[in-house]
């Protein structure tokens, strides 16, 4: 059965439902050639060019009739595309591949499709601009993985975060460090740190952890603990919580 046709537009935006949806129909444009069971099958081509570049550029094997796919996937889905306003002529775009580019300069990045920019997808429209994204001076860098080759960068240290030039700082929780106009380096992502208790070896103890202290020297401090015990006959289990007073210092080993 075909999706209405609003389903169908949203699919077009979003990679994993485009891929269940679009597999879901023929490969042709069949039945009473309506712009939903054409564009239907126009997403399924598109789904299936991207896995055959995708197993090319991996060195796996290759559908027999991958020319034939490259073709009518660039054929149908770029002409009803246009129909459907999917698509806008991006010189940016010609021989890029599929995927998303940044845009050279402007500090934003846009999505390629079969040689156009795609103008709706995971959930964007038209170009998208770091500023929006990851806040004043983001910039827009090369890698990521399957169709996001692009990404926008943390501006901390550009934008006034690091505000006595380079070394480590506090920053989303974690410890960083800055070095010129780079983004910022997690040197300690401050992560829960779990062990068996000493006292008791069904109990496990987390603790809670995140950064604290200034410039230069900013450090993961504990601010919580959790201990759940286990009983391997009943299956049961005991949980307790505590937050440490502000003074509370962690054990060296766990910094």
């Amino acid at each position: 059965a075909l999706l209405p046709f609003s389903m169908m537009i949203a699919a077009a935006s979003e990679e994993q439902i485009l891929l269940e949806a679009a597999l879901s129909t023929g490969d042709e444009c069949v039945g009473d050639g309506s712009d939903e069971q054409c564009t239907l099958a126009a997403l399924q081509l598109r789904a299936q060019k991207a896995r055959t570049e995708e197993k090319r550029q991996s060195g796996e094997e290759h559908d027999k009739n991958e020319g034939e796919i490259l073709t009518k996937a660039t054929t149908l889905d770029g002409t009803l595309g246009n129909k459907l306003g999917m698509y806008t002529d991006q010189p940016l775009c010609k021989g890029a591949g599929e995927g998303t580019i940044c845009v050279p300069v402007t500090n934003s990045y846009l999505y390629c499709s079969i040689g156009k920019q795609l103008n709706y997808w995971n959930g964007h429209t038209g170009t998208v601009t770091c500023e929006s994204q990851m806040g004043k001076m983001s910039w827009c860098v090369k890698g990521g993985s399957g169709m996001d080759r692009v990404h926008c960068d943390d501006p901390f240290c550009r934008n006034g975060g690091a505000t006595s030039g380079n070394g480590k700082y506090c920053h989303k929780g974690a410890v960083v460090s800055c070095q010129g106009q780079n983004a910022p380096y997690t040197e300690d992502p401050c992560s829960d740190h779990s062990y068996v208790d000493p006292s008791d070896s069904d109990c496990t103890i987390t603790e809670s952890r995140s950064c604290t202290g200034g410039f230069p020297h900013p450090y993961c401090h504990v601010t919580g603990s959790s201990r759940v015990c286990t009983t391997t006959t009943t299956g049961s289990y005991g949980y307790s919580s505590y937050s440490p007073s502000p003074s509370y210092s962690p054990s060296p080993s766990y910094s």
